[in-house]
């Protein structure tokens, strides 16, 4: 049997399977929903004997669990033709609500003859909440979103469950995970204009409607210690800029796109503040608010 210190590591491969069943309900207005999460994450890992040459491989399970959910979606905007790119007026709201039952691996059981995985249980509840109130500005189509997320995680975690707030749609200014923690809180506000409207020009198999443009500014923090911990020396900050399109894709097809330049203010010492984030979706809203509901375990 070859020792730990002739073995050579090839790598590892991951296979990740999640099952969602739920269902919607439009009522008055709110879309109510609930449903439940099934998740199984596997590994590989591969190594060979630097001895004799032989390949082999270990699999193993390193999270599983289950999650139930419940929520709730408000959005009411005023009738417009630029309401999807530009709504002015009227507001969006969600709140989330999931209890998770998670198992994480922490390593292989000792004094075993086969591979047996070792796990950390993980019981908790999570609240989120999303809300962006558009306010119309009185010249020429200009408009001001605000917006406030936060979140909170009632039991201590291990880091893989934190809520992430870095990136799209949180603080554009840094990377995703580099932000993360048992709760957070968000605050930004995006002052919008048209560039050209009404533009009505067939390019091939897309058709361009309307441009906007936009300067937005963020702030945030995530944290995991007890209480509110909110001094402004943990908040993050970022601004920048973005350009907006509707498109009509192949004569039938309504598409988003949406072009972001950020600049995180308070980005760690040797790492580029400048971040840039291309988008392409069917509405520059329905996956913001209220998020999806198929949004996987664990996960903001």
């Amino acid at each position: 049997m070859d020792s730990i210190y002739s073995i050579k590591s090839l790598g590892y491969d991951y296979d990740l399977k999640e099952l969602f069943a739920g269902a919607v309900y439009n009522w008055r207005g709110k879309l109510l929903y609930g449903g439940m999460v099934l998740s199984r994450y596997d590994g590989r890992w591969q190594g060979q004997s630097i001895v004799s040459g032989e390949r082999f491989g270990v699999r193993y399970t390193y999270f599983k669990g289950a999650e139930l959910r419940l929520g709730c979606i408000y959005r009411k905007l005023p009738l417009a033709r630029d309401m999807d790119i530009n709504p002015r007026g009227g507001r969006a709201l969600s709140i989330d609500y999931s209890r998770s039952f998670h198992w994480l691996m922490k390593g292989f059981k000792v004094g075993t003859a086969l591979w047996q995985e070792d796990y950390d249980r993980y019981f908790y509840d999570r609240i989120t909440l999303a809300w962006d109130e558009f306010l119309a500005l009185p010249w020429w189509r200009h408009s001001l979103v605000l917006r406030l997320q936060a979140g909170w995680i009632t039991a201590k975690v291990d880091s893989f469950f934190y809520m992430p707030l870095g990136g799209w749609p949180g603080l554009r200014g840094y990377t995703r995970y580099s932000i993360s923690g048992r709760k957070l809180v968000f605050l930004g506000a995006t002052y919008r204009f048209p560039i050209l409207r009404d533009i009505d020009i067939a390019l091939g198999p897309f058709y361009l409607s309307n441009i906007y443009g936009g300067l937005f500014g963020e702030v945030g923090r995530a944290w995991d210690d007890d209480g509110m911990d909110l001094k402004l020396e943990g908040f993050k900050r970022d601004f920048g800029v973005q350009l907006r399109a509707d498109v009509s894709s192949f004569y039938g097809y309504p598409t988003a796109l949406e072009f972001d330049v950020a600049y995180g203010l308070d980005e760690a010492e040797g790492r580029n503040p400048y971040k840039f984030y291309l988008r392409v979706a069917f509405s520059h809203w329905d996956d913001i608010i209220g998020h999806n509901p198929l949004l996987r375990c664990g996960s903001w």
